[in-house]
C-alpha cells in the first residue's frame, strides 16, 4: 500500500512538471532545463549555448515515469572543430549509473541506461552537457535527444 501511495504522488508530480511551461520543449538557452519522459516517448531539445565552457553549458533534469531503456544523445552538425561532452547520473531502482561521453563536431555521442523496475517504475536523470572546446566564439548549436523504450 505504501508503494502505491509513493507511486501515485510521483505520478502527480510528473504531471505537474509537464504542466509548467517547459523551456526544454523546443529550443533552449536556459542553464537549467526540466523534462518528463514516459515509455515510447522521444524528445528532441534544440540547444543554443551562448557562452563558453563551463559557464554556458546546460543542465537537464529528466523525470522518467516508467521503466525501460533510456537513450540520451547529443548531436552536433557544426562544420567547425568543436569538442562536445555529456556527463551526469541516472538514479532509479537499478541504482546509480554514471553518464560520461566526449565527441567531436559533425557527430553524435550517446549513452543508454536502464531505468526503473517492476516495483519502482520511475527514475531521475541529471545531464550536464555542451561544447567544451571550439575554434570559434559562441553561439553553439546542438540537439539533446531523449528516448525511453519499454
Amino acid at each position: 500500500m505504501k508503494r502505491k501511495g509513493i507511486s501515485f504522488i510521483a505520478g502527480i508530480l510528473l504531471i505537474l512538471l509537464e504542466a509548467v511551461p517547459n523551456p526544454a520543449a523546443a529550443t533552449t538557452t536556459e542553464l537549467f532545463n526540466f523534462a518528463t519522459i514516459v515509455p515510447g516517448m522521444t524528445k528532441t531539445i534544440e540547444v543554443i549555448q551562448t557562452n563558453v565552457f563551463p559557464v554556458g553549458c546546460q543542465h537537464f533534469f529528466i523525470a522518467v515515469a516508467g521503466k525501460g531503456t533510456l537513450a540520451v544523445s547529443i548531436k552536433n552538425d557544426s562544420t567547425a572543430h568543436e569538442t562536445m561532452f555529456m556527463t551526469g547520473m541516472a538514479q532509479s531502482s537499478y541504482g546509480s549509473v554514471p553518464i560520461a561521453r566526449v565527441g567531436t563536431s559533425q557527430g553524435m555521442i550517446s549513452q543508454i541506461v536502464e531505468v526503473g523496475t517492476g516495483d519502482a517504475p520511475y527514475g531521475l536523470v541529471w545531464i550536464y552537457c555542451g561544447i567544451m572546446i571550439a575554434d570559434k566564439d559562441p553561439a553553439f548549436f546542438y540537439d539533446v535527444r531523449l528516448s525511453l523504450e519499454p
